[in-house]
């Protein structure tokens, strides 16, 4: 019964947000309404933390049990669709922050040159 409950609130705050990450309604569900499951994913944090420091007995099993899922809603972020363009070094090389491939080719022909002259 020990292994079981500990597997469980190890376990069901990883299975949850697994299920959210591959779950499309499930991630959906979670997009659209983000603040308040991350404010119920806080609260079971809040639930998990109170059943291990502060309650006892029968509370401290029902906190336990029910806060260790709610905790897999607590580590989603939003990330917004546009890009600003802040992400991108000043004086990129390559046209349109693309990735230069001859700079590249250029590049890693010099490293194996460099490392075994046996195979240029």
């Amino acid at each position: 019964m020990i292994a079981a409950a500990t597997l469980w609130l190890v376990a069901s705050p990883f299975l949850v947000g697994a299920a959210i990450g591959h779950w499309r309604p499930a991630n959906r569900f979670v997009a659209r309404f983000y603040l308040p499951a991350l404010v119920v994913g806080w609260i079971g944090v809040g639930a998990l933390l109170a059943a291990v420091f502060v309650c006892d007995g029968r509370e401290r099993t029902l906190a336990g049990l029910t806060g260790a899922p709610l905790v897999g809603l607590s580590f989603w972020s939003r990330r917004d669709g546009g890009d600003d363009g802040e992400d991108e070094p000043d004086g990129d090389p390559a046209p349109h922050g693309g990735f230069d491939w001859e700079e590249f080719a250029r590049e890693f022909g010099a490293y194996v040159a460099a490392r075994d002259p046996i195979l240029v």
